[in-house]
């Protein structure tokens, strides 16, 4: 009576609650609610290890960043992974102190380091295909990196199809403006949405960050 009640006050809980007159009903709620409680946690663990993570080279966006990638790849130790718009370096320095292959394309030069390439990552050549591509505050909806080259979501999902390892991952986090295609786009242009579960507003709510991972076969780069 108590859950009926609690529920009861809730918008979407009437429904709800008549279905607690089913014994079926009510222990499939009660197991959806033991589920959101888990998730819950989950995510008070995760908010807590994203704050003991920040520190003066690496920023709280970078983090994110960080994170989703660990939990879409796995572990980053090993793998070939390409940061876009390296900044002052803070993401790439630790990708490759954790072990990484990584790699990083930015406008300008800010790091020195043989594998920070300069140039734009939609038409400069790299060496080779990658695991993954991270960009923080890079690929944004309405910000100077769409307004220099257009609104052009299927050619960035193309660059980014093009630039992977079948299976490669794509993580991208952002705090001003939106990621700039949509969970339709994506996935037409052969992307799956990663679920990772990182404390943050999510693509999947038309939010800043998304991870993605390549699903089809591209013509093949050199690896």
């Amino acid at each position: 009576l108590g859950l009926r009640a609690a529920l009861s006050t809730a918008r979407w809980g009437y429904r709800h609650a008549r279905g607690l007159t089913s014994k079926r009903a009510a222990t499939e709620l009660l197991r959806d609610l033991h589920n959101v409680a888990a998730e819950a946690a989950g995510f008070a663990r995760k908010a807590k290890e994203l704050r003991r993570r920040i520190t003066p080279t690496l920023h709280a966006l970078q983090v994110l960043t960080l994170m989703r990638a660990e939990e879409a790849l796995g572990s980053v130790d090993g793998k070939r992974i390409l940061e876009v718009g390296t900044q002052d370096g803070g993401l790439f320095a630790h990708l490759r102190a954790a072990g990484a292959d990584a790699w990083a394309i930015d406008l300008s030069r800010r790091v020195d380091d043989p594998r920070v390439l300069c140039g734009d990552f939609m038409t400069a050549p790299l060496p080779h295909r990658f695991d993954a591509v991270v960009g923080t505050a890079v690929f944004e909806d309405g910000s100077g990196w769409t307004a220099a080259r257009g609104s052009d979501d299927v050619a960035l999902l193309r660059r980014l199809h093009e630039v992977l390892v079948p299976g490669g991952v794509v993580v991208v986090e952002n705090i001003g403006y939106p990621v700039p295609f949509s969970v339709e786009a994506a996935r037409a242009h052969g992307f799956a949405v990663v679920e990772t579960g990182v404390p943050a507003h999510a693509f999947t709510e038309q939010g800043r960050g998304c991870a993605l991972r390549a699903r089809r076969p591209t013509p093949p780069l050199p690896r």
